[in-house]
């Protein structure tokens, strides 16, 4: 995961580096998944450690969640999106 810093400096280039487009997104995301082996892998974690355990971690079948976003555009045919 990019800490600050980096996330910060790399706005900064994009946002010098950007010609003619540029923008702020914000939405929603939802994706469906099938992850069969990492379902197992969570059910193998969470019986393996279920003395020490409150809560089990539970199985994955779709991810969502808002997000936000920039886009630049960053060359003549080239443009760079962050969420």
């Amino acid at each position: 995961m990019l800490n600050r810093a980096t996330i910060f400096f790399l706005f900064v280039l994009m946002v010098s580096s950007a010609m003619g487009q540029t923008g702020l997104t914000v939405g929603y995301h939802y994706g469906h998944a099938n992850p069969k082996e990492v379902n197992r892998v969570i059910h193998a974690y969470n019986l393996r450690n279920e003395t020490i355990l409150t809560k089990n971690m539970p199985a994955i079948h779709g991810f969502r969640g808002f997000s936000i976003g920039f886009q630049g555009k960053t060359g003549r045919n080239s443009g760079i999106d962050l969420m």
